[in-house]
């Protein structure tokens, strides 16, 4: 059945018929078919059966393993029967023979041996299936089974060894392993080249394994071939449309095209033809992509694993097209020079696909041949084309170079970087001059877009008096040469305003003028320049949202906030509709700060914005301001299961999820002064979620809480298991004890029931989960406190019993004699009569300096300079900071893109 998915009955008759004759063997099929059927194991239909779930095959494969002697018997008639039925030829019963072949070897101590005459139908069914003429898809496994399966002395099966023999490397080395030409007699040779199955086995291994193996065949590999069939064109040309086809990378690019463009292959134009169809068909898919899919994922409206897989599958998808095209032009250029391009359907892809490829050479590019290049670029080709010319500069180039700076329709930034480079190059020594005299030739705005060209394209490390941004500054009129200085000292928000103090109303004025026929990011900056002033900006900043593009949308919200106007704050609140997260963010932001009550009600709504990390910011944001319409829309929030996580997806540990809107919307009920009923209640059902650190912070919310149901809560969660079951990780246990700390800080009770349960973890626990509970049993412990400090004692845990009573003293409910405690209560009192600490008293700082230890003490050593108001040694950063096991951060193609994660370090439950 798993050969074909299904088994026909009718086929499944003839077998049982040839079984009982020729093997004398009565086995009661039928009724087995019906057993498992009538068990819901099979799914019986009019003429076949199928399995009705992969676990199903496991548990017969556990059955065959029971009785190995009868399963060798019985797997050998079938697999001989089968073979019978096949006749030496490729079908259903040949390859359910094979699968059954296959299988029986991965059985422990089953071996399955064929008499001679079936293992020479197999032999021939093997080989018949990597010689049809027709056929597509994947023929790897079909090879291995002819290498593995067929007999030792077959030469289909020899020369298939040859054809998948690659050098052993450990798992997951890079690169990967290179098929290299066996070494063969003559002798070899001429048996191979006799076999007249050699020249269809070459074919099939082209079209169906050489797309799809997980080796390199470089192109001696042609070589190689061409000892045994010169009529390998037609197979090449298959494997071109083979990797078209593909929707994820490819496999020997270059060999595969390098024989299609071979003399008898398809040749030069068909696989162009062939790539460009594929990327066209790419595109088409694409479009749909972006705006949905990929859109999600840049807006983090999936979860971080999703939009990793999201934003990774379009290069996966281009990546044969586009190799496949860079393979052919490169081979041609090789082949026949750059003539061809003049006048072909697809230059512009071919210029693109050649620059690209050659984008890292230098010096090796004459000035004719980069010529022909631009000329033939189209949009996307120029900035891989004037990338190359970078590396490559000719004098001859300058006419194109002054034509390209002077325009103003180019908005690749990364392009016009690139030609602000050359212009340094084309005008030693000190990279203007060229510039200077195209200044006639520009308009104003695009001599001060070309300052930051400039500045971008300069090192960081340069002299800022020859740097030259500022030295092509220095050549503007007086007016644009101001405006220009600004552009290259402004570094932040915070800095506009200073810089455009010293301004004179001719500048302000000019850059009011400019901002509406400036190109984008120009405007961004001159309008942030301009809300300092008083010209109009809304034009501008309307103009700049209006694109729904990030790097215009923020300059727009910052200029709008600079002004802070009414009609300015309408605009951000526009905002809040705009497509990229980080721009309704900031609108947000801004607006809660403000507070108006007319932008109430769509603040609110933003709980629902599609963005995890909009809603992480608005729950952070009431958790500061507490609006009380909040509340239970926080609450909902603690639902959400956006996870931020990808370590615990690709991580060589085991992690957990990252939910951080809900830990967000957990931490902010915890700031709220009263919460409802029903608030509590959805808190303490956080326990449910798949994210621990969302019931943790849960727990810190309502802690402090006089309902009734807290205590039983935070005595439940003594008893969580940890992470993976893990004792060293119990963070839900860690934020119980720190919630009974907290209960006793601030005067709560602490019922009997968690008082003897609070006395073993703080006998028996780690110090981690001990420390907190001391200190909660020295306020609130009552009479149990003394009979647990001797019982610490007799236990030699002196650490743990001196923070009983160092806790106890702070109260100040002193017991025991502990030497420092009338000095402990003195401090208190002086504290509390004198607003500035005054001195301690340097037997008590002496005493201080000395806690140190490995079980409690620096916790000790925490509480008692919080309390008593002591610098020194023992301050701890973070005495709360969850106990978690270290997961090695991953580092994928999304972690490195502009749409990854916000950086937020490793989780550590916060």
């Amino acid at each position: 059945m798993r050969s074909s998915g299904s088994f026909d009955l009718a086929d499944l008759r003839r077998v049982l018929r040839i079984l009982r004759n020729t093997h004398g063997q009565k086995p009661h099929v039928e009724g087995f078919i019906d057993f498992l059927g009538a068990g819901r194991n099979l799914r019986i239909g009019d003429d076949s059966i199928r399995l009705q779930h992969p676990r199903v095959e496991e548990g017969l494969r556990l059955a065959l393993a029971t009785n190995r002697a009868e399963t060798e018997a019985v797997l050998t008639a079938l697999a001989e029967t089968l073979l019978t039925i096949a006749g030496g030829a490729d079908g259903w019963a040949s390859r359910g023979a094979v699968e059954i072949v296959r299988a029986a070897s991965n059985l422990e101590a089953v071996e399955i041996e064929l008499a001679a005459s079936a293992q020479a139908g197999l032999d021939a069914a093997l080989a018949a299936r990597v010689t049809a003429p027709a056929g597509s898809g994947s023929f790897e496994r079909a090879f291995a089974d002819l290498s593995q399966l067929a007999s030792p002395d077959f030469t289909p099966r020899q020369f298939s060894e040859y054809l998948m023999r690659l050098p052993p490397r450990a798992k997951g080395a890079w690169p990967g392993q290179t098929w290299m030409p066996p070494e063969l007699s003559a002798e070899e040779i001429e048996r191979f080249r006799k076999d007249p199955r050699t020249g269809s086995l070459l074919q099939t291994f082209i079209r169906g394994v050489l797309p799809f193996i997980d080796g390199d065949y470089e192109e001696d590999f042609l070589s190689f071939a061409g000892l045994f069939s010169h009529d390998l064109g037609g197979a090449f040309g298959a494997a071109v449309e083979t990797l078209a086809s593909l929707q994820s990378p490819g496999d020997n690019i270059g060999t595969i095209v390098a024989g299609a463009v071979a003399p008898g292959g398809p040749g030069y134009d068909f696989v162009i033809d062939t790539f460009i169809k594929a990327e066209n068909e790419v595109d088409r898919w694409f479009e749909s992509y972006a705006n949905n899919e990929q859109r999600r994922a840049r807006e983090h409206e999936v979860d971080a694993i999703g939009a990793d897989r999201i934003l990774e599958e379009p290069g996966e998808r281009y990546y044969t097209a586009d190799a496949g095209l860079k393979a052919v032009a490169l081979s041609r250029l090789a082949a026949e020079g750059w003539d061809w391009l003049e006048g072909h359907k697809h230059g512009a892809a071919m210029v693109y696909a050649l620059a690209s490829a050659q984008s890292n050479a230098r010096g090796n590019f004459s000035a004719p041949y980069l010529q022909i290049l631009l000329k033939h670029a189209d949009d996307r080709a120029l900035p891989p084309v004037w990338s190359l010319i970078e590396k490559n500069w000719h004098d001859e180039l300058r006419p194109e170079l002054e034509a390209a700076l002077s325009r103003t329709d180019v908005g690749n930034k990364g392009l016009r970087t690139t030609l602000a480079k050359l212009s340094f190059i084309a005008s030693p020594p000190n990279g203007t001059d060229l510039l200077v005299g195209l200044l006639d030739k520009m308009t104003p705005a695009r001599r001060l877009e070309l300052v930051l060209d400039l500045d971008r394209a300069s090192s960081k490390d340069i002299d800022p008096e020859f740097a030259p941004a500022r030295i092509f500054a220095d050549r503007l009129d007086p007016t644009e040469r101001a405006i220009a200085h600004i552009l290259v000292e402004i570094d932040s928000e915070t800095g506009i305003g200073q810089l455009m103090q010293g301004c004179s109303p001719e500048v302000r004025q000019r850059i009011a003028e400019l901002c509406p026929e400036s190109p984008l990011g120009l405007a961004g900056i001159l309008v942030c320049l301009a809300a300092t002033g008083e010209g109009d900006i809304l034009e501008t900043a309307r103009r700049l949202l209006a694109t729904g593009d990030e790097d215009d949308g923020m300059p727009a919200i910052i200029a709008l906030r600079i002004r802070g106007g009414d009609e300015e704050r309408v605009l951000i609140r526009n905002g809040l509709g705009h497509p990229r997260y980080h721009v309704r963010r900031a609108a947000m932001t801004y607006l809660v700060e403000r507070n108006e009550a007319e932008d109430r009600a769509a603040l609110l709504n933003m709980v629902r914005d599609p963005g995890a990390d909009v809603r992480l910011a608005w729950a952070e944001l009431m958790g500061r301001h507490k609006w009380s319409e909040a509340e239970p829309l926080l609450v909902s929030l603690l639902s959400d299961d956006r996870d931020f996580s990808l370590d615990r997806y690709h991580g060589p540990s085991r992690g957990w999820p990252r939910y951080s809107v809900a830990r967000a919307a957990a931490r902010a009920l915890a700031a709220f002064g009263t919460l409802t009923e029903a608030s509590i209640h959805a808190l303490i059902g956080s326990r449910c979620s798949e994210d621990p650190f969302v019931f943790c912070a849960a727990i810190g919310a309502i802690a402090k809480r006089g309902d009734p149901r807290v205590p039983t809560v935070l005595r439940e969660a003594l008893d969580d298991p940890g992470l993976h079951d893990d004792a060293d990780y119990r963070v839900v246990a860690q934020a119980a004890v720190w919630g009974f700390f907290d209960r006793a800080v601030d005067g709560l009770a602490i019922e009997p029931a968690a008082i003897e349960k609070l006395r073993l973890v703080a006998l028996t626990e780690p110090g981690w989960l001990a420390g907190p509970t001391l200190v909660a049993l020295g306020i609130s412990g009552g009479a149990v406190r003394e009979p647990l400090y001797d019982d610490l004692m007799a236990a030699a845990q002196t650490e743990r019993a001196e923070l009983l009573q160092i806790a106890a003293a702070l109260v100040p409910l002193p017991f025991g004699n502990h030497p420092l405690t009338d000095a402990i209560v003195a401090r208190l009192g002086a504290l509390q009569e004198d607003e500035v600490a005054p001195e301690p008293d340097p037997v008590l700082v002496a005493w201080y300096e000395t806690l140190d230890g490995t079980d409690v003490a620096w916790l000790t050593g925490w509480v008692v300079a919080v309390c008593l108001k002591l610098d020194g040694s023992k301050q701890v950063e973070d005495p709360r900071a969850y106990r978690v096991p270290k997961v090695v951060p991953v580092m994928t193609m999304y972690s490195m893109s502009p749409d990854r994660e916000e950086e937020r370090g490793p989780d550590e439950g916060d």
